[in-house]
C-alpha cells in the first residue's frame, strides 16, 4: 500500500505540526502522540478546554469506528482523557 492510499485511510490530511507536548516522556504522552498521530499530528492538549475534551476523544473514537481503525480501549481512552483534561486550555 502507498503512503498516500495509507494517509487516505485516515480520512482527510492536516497539516503536520511538529506539536510539544507537554510532560513529552511520559507514558500517556507517548499514547497521545502514537494513537492519535495515526491519523494527523497529535493535538495541542490546550486547543481545547478541559471541559471540552471529553467530547473530542468520543467523536473521534467514532471516527475511528467509521475508518475501521483500531479504537481506543476503555483503559486509553481514560488515559489520554486525563492527559489531555490536565493539561488543557485554561478557561
Amino acid at each position: 500500500m502507498g503512503l498516500s492510499a495509507l494517509l487516505a485511510a485516515c480520512g482527510p490530511s492536516e497539516p503536520v505540526a511538529k506539536v510539544q507536548l507537554p510532560e513529552a516522556d511520559s507514558p500517556a504522552a507517548r499514547l497521545v502522540a502514537d494513537r492519535c498521530g495515526r491519523c494527523h499530528a497529535p493535538p495541542d492538549p490546550r486547543r481545547h478546554s478541559a471541559e471540552e475534551w471529553p467530547a473530542v476523544v468520543e467523536r473521534m473514537r467514532v471516527h475511528m469506528v467509521r475508518q475501521a481503525n483500531e479504537v481506543l480501549s476503555d483503559e486509553e481512552t481514560r488515559v489520554v482523557l486525563e492527559y489531555l483534561t490536565r493539561h488543557g486550555r485554561k478557561s
